[in-house]
């Protein structure tokens, strides 16, 4: 696992390096789990969500680990959809100014995510050139496992039926 993750979308990096290793994840469909959750996302613990809950840090990790996925594993056509979520975070980041009306929030999980993924270059780069060198499936074969949905549907959802999140620092 790469240590410069730390939290959110490790699974993410390692089903990537699986399937470009040509190596298979398996499914186990009658294994459960049961994830509380941080009690700051989900108050009750339960399944019911009561309202949308976010962090600073919570959003800087998602937004910074999905980058350096892309970044570290793409070959051409990954690298480009890197450039596309991108764009799409400076997009979450006007909304989530309008919603939130911090700018300590998207300074915080947005910009810093950027600067955090420039700090990282050289990490980044010695980790594509170490996933090159054991590669055996291309970008296009790799997009069979991705979703075709925006990454924060769910959120958008949340969001139309609870309301803005509510976001606490840390």
């Amino acid at each position: 696992m790469d240590k410069e993750l730390f939290m959110y979308s490790d699974e993410s990096d390692f089903s990537f390096r699986l399937w470009i290793a040509g190596r298979k994840a398996i499914a186990v469909p009658a294994a459960r789990m049961h994830h509380r959750g941080a009690a700051n996302v989900n108050p009750k613990g339960d399944a019911q969500v009561v309202e949308f809950r976010t962090s600073d840090t919570k959003r800087f990790y998602a937004n910074r680990n999905g980058l350096m996925v892309l970044l570290k594993s793409g070959q051409h056509l990954v690298l480009m959809m890197a450039l596309l979520q991108a764009g799409m975070l400076v997009v979450e980041a006007l909304a989530a100014l309008l919603f939130v009306r911090r700018w300590s929030f998207v300074r915080k999980a947005y910009i810093h995510a950027f600067g955090d993924v420039w700090r990282l270059r050289h990490h980044i780069a010695a980790e594509r050139q170490r996933i090159q060198s054991y590669r055996k499936h291309g970008d296009f074969w790799l997009l069979r496992f991705l979703r075709w949905r925006p990454n924060r549907l769910d959120e958008i959802q949340r969001t139309m039926k609870h309301g803005a999140p509510k976001v606490t620092s840390g």
